[in-house]
């Protein structure tokens, strides 16, 4: 199998993953002075970028092609690819990327016989995640109690991705202290909710879509514009709201719904208050349409102001 060719198909977080770990043997290999290109395939074709793999650019040891929405390809460019493999340019590399995609379609099978294909199991979230966080931690030159790492996966749940984000912000927060425990990450998740979560769930909830927009426009400039962390801080809060309405409709009791997400005694009339008029459905579509912004913003297929503000009329329209 081809190591020049590879598809990479799952869940954003594990696919970066993956992919990290390939351009570190590829610059193990041909050393730093590599160029690099993103493209999204969905206003890219596919024959433009391999016109310009076509040739490996002056004063360069190797180039990688970043090729993300690989699921947007139809048997006709699987074509077009199979027959630039049979004649690869030297020391160039492709990288599609796809979260899902049907394994019967061509461009798998043409992996799976001329190229490489890593699927990625989601039951590798948590390991991986685990693994990134004491990892990115160390670079920082930070330690991490088990009660503080524990709580912490549970904040971004099956959505792994947003750790990045919350541990930038949180090595800040910690400033000279090496170690973070559980009560310095508790303190940081009380420092988030100077962003008012309540009133803009109040508006998410209630369908009133200028009020809304307006809070995010707020919450934005309160945040200097981080729109990782501003997302990040949306995912885990909303996240409480569907993990809580989840167990109420299983009939667990409030109490322990409430001590399960960590809600105090303060936040709790409100949580609750604005939880009712809220559906597990619609919950899941909003941290779903969530993910999908993160994941766009992130790969430079959309604005973070536009597609969050695209998010919130989706769930106030």
């Amino acid at each position: 199998m081809s190591q020049n060719c590879c598809l990479l198909i799952g869940d954003p977080f594990l696919v970066e993953q993956r992919r990290n770990a390939l351009v570190a043997s590829i610059r193990e290999k041909c050393g730093d002075n590599i160029a690099e290109q993103t493209s999204h395939l969905s206003d890219t074709p596919l024959a433009q970028v391999l016109a310009e793999a076509r040739t490996l650019p002056f004063l360069v040891s190797a180039q990688i092609f970043y090729l993300r929405e690989a699921d947007r390809l139809n048997k006709d460019d699987a074509q077009t690819l199979k027959s630039y493999l049979e004649n690869p340019t030297s020391n160039t590399y492709l990288i599609l990327e796809a979260s899902a995609i049907d394994k019967r379609h061509a461009l798998v099978k043409l992996m799976e016989a001329a190229g490489s294909l890593y699927v990625m199991d989601d039951s590798q979230k948590r390991s991986m995640a685990s693994r990134f966080l004491v990892e990115k931690l160390k670079s920082a030159r930070k330690t991490i109690t088990p009660p503080a790492q524990a709580y912490l996966e549970s904040m971004v749940g099956d959505a792994p991705m947003f750790l990045g984000t919350i541990l930038d912000q949180l090595v800040n927060y910690a400033g000279n202290e090496e170690k973070i425990t559980e009560e310095m990450v508790h303190e940081f998740e009380e420092k988030w909710s100077q962003v008012d979560i309540f009133k803009f769930a109040d508006a998410l909830a209630t369908g009133n879509m200028a009020k809304a927009l307006k809070l995010l426009r707020d919450a934005s400039e309160e945040s200097g514009g981080d729109y990782p962390w501003l997302i990040g801080f949306l995912h885990w809060q909303l996240r409480r709201f569907w993990v809580a309405k989840v167990l109420l409709d299983e009939g667990v009791s409030q109490d322990a719904v409430l001590a399960k997400c960590r809600i105090s005694k303060r936040q709790a009339p409100y949580f609750m208050r604005q939880l009712k008029p809220m559906s597990q459905v619609k919950l899941k579509r909003a941290l779903e349409g969530l993910f999908q912004v993160d994941w766009k913003m992130k790969t430079g297929a959309v604005d973070a102001a536009a597609g969050l503000e695209s998010w919130v009329v989706e769930w106030t329209g």
